[in-house]
């Protein structure tokens, strides 16, 4: 039989008068032993009142880093006992607000919330709650009460809108259409003549034109020309294990799924053509190259249940994976990746990468977007920035074709560079 520390305490208290009475003969310290010992008994022998808990959340998806609530509700009967309401949480879960243990007064319905981050993507598992019975005065050990249902919740990464994002040049070949896509600057491919609005360039008026349309007022006359396709972006994604350096909460490939999904909401948003490709990761995704909603919410999704691996496919055999869309798409390329760990395959990659998107004109430089892992300490810290700096020394040796940006907070890193107008506009 399990015994509390108070209860062991009220036993052994209660022998002692009961050997006094012994040697004595005396009814009072033996009723005194009695009295504790019935105390005692009926604390530990307190009848189960019913009892009910369970947990409900808004949504079984939520998005990382964003805050979401968990609501326990429990009821319990009339009981000498107290109810101790717990719901296990996740370990990679952090409470921000409240908490996820409360006690239950003996009657009456309970409800309480509190606030959680998730900070890993994925899907979750979530534990049934619990209700425990406790004797006030603990003496006798928590018990059982009712358990609730399992759960599951769902961690998707946010798709971080990059308003300053734009500009960005690359060769495209479909064209807007009808659609409400902002369109691209004007080409030099004449499409119409149109009356003059105000903010038009003077160098597109037509003279000539204005001229005959203006005997007595003047009515000036401009050319319109084609706009310039949607632009195409590419992204390569890297899932190598390397990836997931940082802490239980929070790794590089988190950050780096970040700042894939905020280029691809950004991009698909202003109606341009977005493809990618994983590599490095227990198995390889492609993208096939589309804009809108829809193609936003098929990368966002398979991106969230993305795993690392440790499959070493490596930059250079991705890019031979896709060269096709490459070749006929000609996009503009991002690789988002720790360029630190392998610099001699990054530089062999993008060389493939120039080899089927150059024109005649000129090759696009390929953006490296390098998210920085968490550190524990400065030392770890202080290594990382030795090993990076020696290998943006290897990486140098590539040109102008080749841009490293390392950035730290994910999708938040990214905005920082962009407003610093350090990255391509």
């Amino acid at each position: 039989m399990q015994h509390t520390p108070l209860s062991r305490w009220i036993l052994l208290l209660a022998l002692v008068p009961a050997l006094a009475a012994l040697l004595l003969g005396s009814a009072v310290l033996l009723a005194l032993a009695g009295a504790l010992l019935v105390v005692l008994v009926r604390a530990r022998d307190a009848p189960s009142p019913q009892a009910t808990i369970q947990t409900t959340f808004p949504s079984t998806r939520v998005q990382r880093n964003a805050p979401f609530s968990i609501t326990m509700d429990a009821t319990m009967e009339a009981t000498p006992l107290i109810g101790l309401a717990h719901q296990p949480l996740p370990e990679t879960f952090l409470l921000q607000e409240g908490s996820n243990i409360h006690l239950v007064p003996p009657t009456g319905a309970f409800q309480e919330s509190f606030t959680l981050v998730a900070p890993r993507r994925g899907q979750h598992a979530l534990e049934a709650p619990a209700l425990s019975l406790v004797h006030p005065l603990s003496l006798s050990p928590p018990r059982p009460g009712a358990k609730g249902d399992t759960g599951e919740i769902t961690v998707e990464p946010i798709a971080r809108p990059l308003r300053t994002v734009k500009g960005l040049r690359g060769p495209g070949r479909v064209h807007t259409g009808e659609d409400r896509a902002p369109k691209g600057p004007a080409s030099t491919e004449f499409q119409e003549l149109r009356d003059y609005q105000r903010g038009d360039p003077v160098k597109h008026i037509n003279w000539k034109a204005t001229a005959k349309r203006s005997p007595q007022e003047l009515e000036l006359v401009v050319n319109e020309y084609e706009p310039e396709a949607r632009k195409n972006i590419w992204f390569f994604l890297d899932l190598h294990e390397h990836m997931e350096v940082g802490t239980s909460v929070h790794t590089a490939l988190e950050d780096a799924i970040e700042i894939a999904l905020a280029l691809v909401n950004r991009f698909t948003a202003r109606g341009h053509r977005v493809g990618g490709t994983t590599y490095n990761g227990p198995s390889p995704t492609t993208f096939y190259p589309d804009a809108g909603t829809r193609q936003r919410l098929i990368i966002a999704r398979k991106l969230a249940r993305a795993q690392a691996g440790a499959r070493r496919e490596g930059l250079p055999a991705a890019v031979e994976r896709v060269k096709g869309f490459l070749a006929r798409e000609r996009p503009l390329v991002f690789l988002i990746t720790r360029p630190e760990l392998d610099p001699a395959l990054i530089t062999t990659g993008v060389r493939r990468i120039h080899r089927h998107t150059a024109t005649q004109r000129s090759a696009t430089p390929v953006t490296v977007l390098a998210p920085t892992p968490p550190f524990a300490g400065e030392h770890e810290r202080l290594a990382h920035e030795l090993v990076a700096r020696e290998a943006a020394r290897e990486i140098s040796q590539h040109g102008s074709l080749l841009r490293v940006h390392r950035l730290e907070g994910g999708a938040q890193g990214l905005e920082r560079a962009l407003a610093r107008g350090v990255m391509l506009r």
